[in-house]
C-alpha cells in the first residue's frame, strides 16, 4: 500500500539555527556563480525558507532566489531554484517532488492536478489544424464572428429582461460558463462590470430615444395615454406613463414613456407637470388623444391642468379605467354602499382587534368568514390542524388520486383587491367540510354562536361565487392590451378590446338580472344592488346601431344621445381634415371562432353574430333612419358618416377586428376611418401601467435598495422598447454583419462542417 504524501511530508522536519549554519558549506556555489547568501536572509518569514537557501545576487541585491535545501541535500546535480519575489513556485517545487508541506497545517498543499480551463484559443477548443488552409478559415470565420459590443448588449438584454441585479454579470459562474462557450470572452475582455451595465442601458436609452420618437411621429392617428403612481421598496413614488398607437399597418402596439418620480405631494398639479413633462420630451403633445385613468380624484385636477397645457378640455378627453368601475361595483355588492367608509375603517385597523372583528361580522356571510380565515392565517396551530383534518380524510379514501392529494392552506383577502376576496371564497368553499370541524374542534376560542358560518351562510357564500365569477371574466377578458395573439386554445385572438366594454356591461346587467331574483330568498339584498351607468360607445361593423336598437329598446333617449354625441365628434373633428388618397386597400381575412375562454367570450362572438341587422326593420329602425335621412339631407353628396351607416353586408357580422376593419377601408372612408382607429385604439383598461409596476417590483427587490429612480426609469423603459420590437435587437445586428459569399461556416450544413474538419468541429454558430 502507497505511502500517504501527508505522512511521508512530516518525516523532513525544519533544520534549527546550528543546522543552517553548517549547511551552507553544503551550498554548491559553482551552480550558481556571482551570487552572495542573501543580506536579508534574517527577515525571511514564509515556512519555505525553512527549506530553501536564500541567496542574491552580488551586484545587484533586488535579484534573489530560493534554492531547495532538499535538493541539495540529496546531492542531486541541478537544485531546484525559484525568484524570491513569490512563494507559489516554491510551494510546488516541494510539494510535487518531496512532499513536504507547511508544518504548521496553516497552507495547504497545492492541488495535485489543476482543473482542466478552457483552451486559451479558437484553435485548440475546436481542435482545428491552422496549418491547413481551409481549417485556418474556419477558425479566422469563428474568431471575426464574435463582436465584443453584441455580446455585451446581449448581457445587458438579458439583464433587462429578466429583471436581474447588475452584479449578475460579475458572477464567476456565469462568467466561467461564457469562457467555456467561447474563450474570446476572456482574452479580448468583453466581461462587464454592474457599473457598465447602467452605462450602456443609459447608452441604449439615449441612442434609440430619437427611433421611439419617430415611430411616435409617423404613427397614423392619436395616441393614448394611461398613468398611475406606485411606490417601489426603496420609497421611490414613481409615475408610470404608457402609451398605445396604431402602427403604419394598422396594428395597435404599445410602450413605456417613463417613470418620473414625484418628489413632492402627490397633487393634480404636480402629476400634470411631470406627465407634460415627459410627453414634451418626445414632441408629441399635438397627437395626444385619450387618456385612461382610474378613479382617483388628483386625476380630476391633472386631467384640467394637462388639458390647459395642451389646448384641450381634460374631461373630455379622460376615460374611467374599466377594471377600476369594476372594482367600486363589485365592492358595493360585497360591502354594501358604504364600502370606501368601510375600507378606510378597515385599513385604519390593520391587525384584526374587536373593532374590526364587528366591522366585518356586519358585512354578513363574507365578512364572518374574512374573520374565521384571519384567525386560521394568523396562527400556526390553527394552519397545522387544518392541514392535519385533511390528510385524516385523504389517508381513509380507497381512490389512490384522493390519498396521494396535499393538503390546502386558506387564502387571506385583501380589502382593497376584490379578486382575492373572490379567491378566498373559493379555496373556502373546496375547505367547507374541514373548516366547520375545525370551528367544532375550536369553537371556545370565538365569542359566541354570531360568528359561525351556517347554511345559509354557505348558501350565501356559494352565491357570491357564481356572481364574482362573471365579474373575474370580463375583467380577464379586457385587462389586455388589444393586440392580435395565438392563444394557448388554439386561435387568434386580441384581449382588452375597446369596443368590448359595453358587451361587459350588458353582459354583468344580464347576469345581475337574474341573481337578483336570486337574492329574494336571502335575508341581505343590499349585497346585490348594482347601478349601472350608461355607456355611449361607438361599435364596429357588426353591432351599428341595430346592437344598440335591440338591447337598450326601452330607451330611445340613451341612443338618440349616443348618435348626436357620434355624429358631433364626427363633424367637429374629422370632416374638415384634408386627408390624402394615395393608400390601398385589401380584404380582411377573418374566422368563426369555435374555442372560447370564458362565458363571457363566448357572449361576446353571440352578440356579434346576431343578425339584428338583416331583419325586418322595426318601428325603432325605421324612426332611426328617418333621422339619419333628415340630417344627411343638410349634408353634401358623399358624406361618409351617413354612408357608411347605409353600407350594411351580411359579412359585417363576421368582422372580429374592427381596427382592420376600418384600417382596410381608408381609401373608401378617410376621415370616418381615422375617426373609428382612433377611438377604437383607446384601451378600457389602464391594465399596462399595474403590469409595469409588478415588473418594477420584482426589480428592486429588498438586496438592491440601492436602486435610483433614473435607473428604474430608464431600465423599464428600454425593456418595454425591446419588447414592443421599437429598437434593433442585438440578433439583428449580427445578421447585417454578414457578408453574402464570404462566410465559409455560413455556407456549410453541420455535416459539411464537421466533415471538412474531419469531425473535430462541434458548433458553427459561436457564442
Amino acid at each position: 500500500m502507497a505511502e500517504s504524501p501527508i505522512i511521508s511530508s512530516m518525516v523532513l522536519e525544519p533544520p534549527d539555527q546550528e543546522d543552517k549554519k553548517n549547511s551552507w558549506d553544503l551550498f554548491p556555489w559553482k551552480d550558481f556563480p556571482g551570487y552572495t547568501q542573501s543580506q536579508r536572509c534574517a527577515s525571511t518569514s514564509s515556512w519555505i525558507w525553512q527549506f530553501g537557501y536564500d541567496i542574491e545576487k552580488s551586484d545587484d541585491d533586488t535579484k534573489r532566489r530560493w534554492v531547495c535545501k532538499v535538493c541539495v541535500d540529496s546531492r542531486r546535480p541541478n537544485p531546484h531554484s525559484a525568484a524570491s519575489s513569490g512563494t507559489q513556485n516554491a510551494e510546488i517545487h516541494l510539494w510535487n517532488d518531496h512532499k513536504v508541506c507547511d508544518p504548521s497545517g496553516r497552507r495547504k498543499p497545492p492541488s495535485k492536478a489543476k482543473e482542466k480551463t478552457p483552451s486559451r484559443n479558437i484553435a485548440e477548443m475546436m481542435k482545428l489544424n491552422t496549418r491547413d488552409a481551409r481549417e485556418q478559415q474556419i477558425a479566422n470565420q469563428i474568431i471575426g464572428r464574435f463582436d465584443r459590443l453584441d455580446f455585451q448588449r446581449l448581457v445587458v438584454s438579458w439583464i433587462i429582461n429578466s429583471n436581474s441585479s447588475f452584479r449578475q454579470s460579475e458572477d464567476p459562474y456565469l462568467r466561467a460558463a461564457f469562457e467555456y462557450l467561447n474563450p474570446l470572452v476572456k482574452t479580448i475582455e468583453a466581461h462587464i462590470t454592474h457599473n457598465t451595465v447602467r452605462r450602456r442601458i443609459l447608452q441604449v436609452y439615449e441612442e434609440n430615444k430619437a427611433e421611439i420618437k419617430r415611430v411616435l411621429a409617423t404613427a397614423p392617428g392619436l395616441l393614448h395615454i394611461a398613468f398611475d403612481g406606485w411606490r417601489s421598496n426603496n420609497r421611490h413614488a414613481l409615475y408610470g406613463i404608457c402609451c398605445y398607437l396604431l402602427n403604419t399597418l394598422g396594428q395597435p402596439g404599445k410602450l413605456v414613456l417613463g417613470l418620473p418620480e414625484l418628489v413632492d405631494r402627490h397633487s393634480g398639479d404636480n402629476i400634470a407637470t411631470h406627465v407634460v413633462e415627459v410627453l414634451r420630451s418626445y414632441g408629441i403633445t399635438h397627437k395626444v388623444g385619450y387618456f385612461t385613468l382610474d378613479n382617483a380624484s388628483n386625476n380630476d385636477t391633472a386631467m384640467e391642468e394637462i388639458g390647459k397645457a395642451l389646448g384641450f378640455e381634460g374631461k373630455t378627453r379622460r376615460l374611467r379605467c374599466f377594471g377600476h368601475i369594476l372594482n367600486l361595483a363589485v365592492k358595493a355588492l360585497l360591502f354594501g354602499h358604504d364600502s370606501e367608509a368601510f375600507e378606510d375603517d378597515i385599513q385604519g385597523n390593520e391587525a384584526l382587534d374587536a373593532k374590526s372583528h364587528e366591522l366585518w361580522r356586519r358585512k354578513g356571510p363574507v365578512g364572518k368568514l374574512h374573520n374565521l380565515i384571519f384567525w386560521i392565517h394568523r396562527s400556526d396551530s390553527l394552519t397545522n390542524l387544518l392541514r392535519s383534518l385533511q390528510l385524516t380524510v385523504y389517508s381513509k379514501s380507497d381512490d389512490p388520486v384522493v390519498r396521494a392529494k396535499k393538503p390546502l392552506d386558506v387564502i387571506i383577502d385583501v380589502v382593497t383587491r376584490w379578486l382575492s376576496t373572490l379567491y378566498m371564497i373559493r379555496r373556502a368553499l373546496l375547505l367547507k367540510d374541514f373548516l366547520e370541524d375545525l370551528w367544532y374542534e375550536q369553537k371556545s376560542e370565538w365569542e359566541g354562536d354570531e360568528n359561525k358560518l351556517e347554511e345559509k351562510d354557505w348558501a350565501i357564500i356559494s352565491l357570491f361565487n357564481e356572481v364574482l365569477q362573471h365579474f373575474e371574466h370580463v375583467l380577464i377578458t379586457l385587462e389586455g392590451d388589444g393586440q392580435q395573439r395565438k392563444r394557448k386554445e388554439g386561435y387568434i385572438g386580441a384581449y382588452g378590446c375597446p369596443w368590448d366594454t359595453l358587451l361587459g356591461y350588458e353582459y354583468l346587467l344580464g347576469k345581475m338580472e337574474v341573481y337578483k331574483a336570486a337574492a329574494h330568498r336571502y335575508p341581505d339584498p343590499e349585497h346585490f344592488k348594482f347601478i349601472m351607468p350608461p355607456l355611449h360607445f361607438i361599435q364596429g361593423p357588426a353591432y351599428r346601431w341595430g346592437y344598440f336598437e335591440d338591447v337598450w329598446a326601452d330607451r330611445l333617449d340613451w341612443i338618440q344621445t349616443a348618435k348626436s354625441l357620434v355624429e358631433e365628434l364626427y363633424r367637429s373633428h374629422y370632416e374638415p381634415r384634408i386627408i390624402s388618397r394615395d393608400r390601398e386597400r385589401g380584404e380582411p381575412v377573418t374566422k368563426k371562432r369555435r374555442i372560447y375562454r370564458n362565458p363571457f367570450d363566448e357572449y361576446r362572438e353571440e352578440s356579434r353574430q346576431a343578425p339584428t341587422l338583416l331583419q325586418p326593420p322595426s318601428s325603432m329602425t325605421t324612426l332611426l333612419q328617418a333621422e339619419d335621412a333628415a340630417s344627411s339631407s343638410t349634408h353634401a353628396v358623399g358624406d361618409e358618416y351617413s354612408d357608411w351607416f347605409r353600407d350594411v353586408h351580411k359579412s359585417d357580422q363576421n368582422i372580429l377586428d374592427p381596427i382592420s376593419y376600418w384600417y382596410e377601408r381608408r381609401e373608401e372612408y378617410p376621415r370616418l376611418s381615422q375617426m373609428a382607429l382612433d377611438v377604437l385604439s383607446v384601451l378600457p383598461m389602464s391594465a399596462d401601467v399595474e403590469r409595469l409596476f409588478s415588473t418594477c417590483g420584482r426589480m428592486v427587490r429588498d438586496d438592491r435598495a440601492r436602486l435610483d429612480a433614473s435607473t428604474i426609469g430608464m431600465t423599464q423603459t428600454v425593456r418595454s422598447w425591446h419588447c414592443g420590437g421599437y429598437i434593433k435587437s442585438t440578433e439583428k445586428l449580427l445578421e447585417d454583419l454578414k457578408v453574402p459569399g464570404t462566410d465559409v461556416l455560413a455556407e456549410m450544413s453541420f455535416a459539411e462542417a464537421r466533415e471538412a474538419t474531419g469531425g473535430r468541429i462541434t458548433c458553427t454558430v459561436p457564442l
